[in-house]
């Protein structure tokens, strides 16, 4: 019934660029045929400015920055990244350079350093992308996306694999129309995946509503539940798993956007579950126009801080904002940050004195779009803000906190002479310097505004029938591509 689900080890996939790096200690292997390493680097036109390759003061270490790029002649693009047990990074998304369909799901593993050691592609004859990623107990990894290759309409699609990308099991959920996986976190024993549905709850086909899956270790679902309204689209893009410290069991915060219970049009959705679907409380937040979450985290003191972008206090299209409550989703406080045009944040990180903030902007920087690091106080006072980028257009879509900094992935095309979209990471330390490429704002150009949204309690309505399926062939195979190099920005150093 279902197509072979091919996956491809690719030594050095596609391109590879990135900024001069010493990692030999780490004494890291590469799998399969190895690590093709092209000694004729070329440093093209696009390398930065002198001016861009900015320390602004940084006191740390050189042993945690770097900035590197890799694609081939199709568009590549990172969409998730984690840090492993050991300290190499696992980065996921999709190609259209490599693989055996339109797209497929793409995993790169990197040294700490940013030194891509392998790379593997998942996914058949259509179209197939990763989403999400979480470090399994195992100490390996589970993805999950949407494929299009093993059905006639898209499916959520949870991908396993061990520590070095070898496929163990993959899993679909889904119904007869468009279901589509964004976001994965690893329980003790199992997986949450949560979904965009077009085929279960209220209001579908026409509107969409999120699914939530809870699976066992190798994948077999346990449970599922959707949520939302009748009328308009809701959707979860972040889930946060919790120890209930009380029952020893699994809390579950989901975040994301609601229009089906907004004061206007989406508002900011937070949503406590237990571990078996019940929910314990939801609430939505939000003004007279869109505010959507793209990131979530607990803070030290039990509540949590959400990041996203606000159309309905911003002054301008749209503003990065914090959002910060207590344990119950009391709103505490709220601050928007912008300029003239867009501005979305997509990961927040507690660090000491305040917020680490990792999104994009196309109100500042080098090109018509750059990634930007920012750092609020306790109270949600911007204290610094660096656009990260390059002369064309650079999108922070995802981040892990590393160390005492941040490591960053997304997508690029300042560096690539055919203008494809490039997947990129970049690694900066606590002061929010990645070596080069760094624009440093000065304060007063950045708005930065509390505001007040209003809170509202969520009813959400839940619906079942998700059907889970597995392919029954799996294979897997191993193939070369050619590699070369080039370094779009020499200053950093990594060591």
């Amino acid at each position: 019934m279902f197509r072979a689900l091919a996956t491809i080890a690719v030594s050095c996939l596609l391109s590879l660029s990135f900024a001069a790096c010493s990692d030999d200690a780490e004494n890291v292997g590469t799998s399969d045929a190895g690590l093709a390493e092209d000694a004729n680097s070329n440093a093209d036109a696009t390398e930065p400015d002198a001016t861009r390759a900015n320390d602004a003061g940084s006191t740390a270490g050189k042993s945690d920055r770097f900035v590197m790029s890799f694609g081939g002649k199709g568009n590549d693009e990172g969409q998730a990244i984690a840090v492993m047990p050991d300290g190499t990074l696992a980065v996921a998304g999709y190609t259209e350079s490599a693989g055996q369909g339109d797209w497929d799901g793409l995993l790169v593993s990197m040294t700490s350093c940013g030194k891509v050691r392998w790379a593997r592609t998942y996914g058949g004859a259509k179209k197939d992308e990763i989403t999400g990623i979480a470090v399994s107990p195992d100490g390996g990894i589970a993805m999950v996306g949407t494929t299009g290759s093993f059905k006639g309409a898209n499916e959520a699609w949870l991908v396993k694999t061990d520590k070095d990308g070898k496929l163990q099991w993959s899993k679909t959920f889904g119904g007869n129309g468009y279901d589509a996986g964004l976001a994965i976190g690893a329980l003790a024993d199992g997986y949450i995946v949560v979904a965009d549905t077009y085929n279960f709850g209220p209001g579908t086909p026409d509107n969409h509503n999120m699914m939530v899956v809870r699976t066992d270790a190798t994948g077999a679902m346990q449970w599922e539940k959707t949520f939302g309204g009748a009328l308009e689209g809701d959707a979860g893009f972040v889930v946060l798993p919790l120890p209930d410290k009380t029952t020893k069991t699994a809390v579950i915060m989901l975040g994301g956007a609601t229009e089906s219970y907004s004061q206007g049009h989406d508002d900011v959705w937070l949503t406590r579950l237990l571990d078996g679907g019940d929910v314990a409380w939801s609430k939505a937040y939000g003004g007279p126009q869109d505010d959507e979450l793209r990131g979530l985290i607990q803070t030290d003191d039990g509540g949590f801080m959400m990041t996203g972008f606000t159309r309905g206090f911003a002054a301008a299209k749209t503003d990065t904002f914090l959002l910060r409550t207590d344990a119950k989703g009391k709103l505490q406080w709220f601050h928007h940050y912008g300029g003239k045009e867009r501005e979305r944040g997509y990961a927040v990180f507690e660090v000491a004195g305040g917020f680490l903030v990792a999104g994009h902007t196309s109100s500042f920087g080098f090109g018509f779009e750059d990634g930007y690091l920012m750092k609020a106080d306790t109270t949600g006072k911007l204290l610094w803000w660096h656009n990260l980028g390059g002369k064309s257009g650079e999108q922070i879509l995802a981040a892990r906190k590393m160390g005492e900094g941040v490591v960053m992935t997304g997508r690029s095309s300042s560096f690539t002479a055919d203008k494809a979209r490039e997947l990129f990471v970049m690694r900066a330390d606590k002061a929010g310097n990645t070596g080069c490429g760094i624009q440093v704002m000065n304060l007063e150009d950045v708005k930065n505004a509390p505001a007040t949204p209003t809170t509202e309690d969520v009813v959400a309505q839940t619906a079942t029938g998700v059907t889970e399926k597995s392919p029954k062939t799996v294979s897997e195979v191993v193939s070369d591509v050619t590699t070369w190099m080039k370094t779009p920005c020499s200053s950093g150093v990594c060591e």
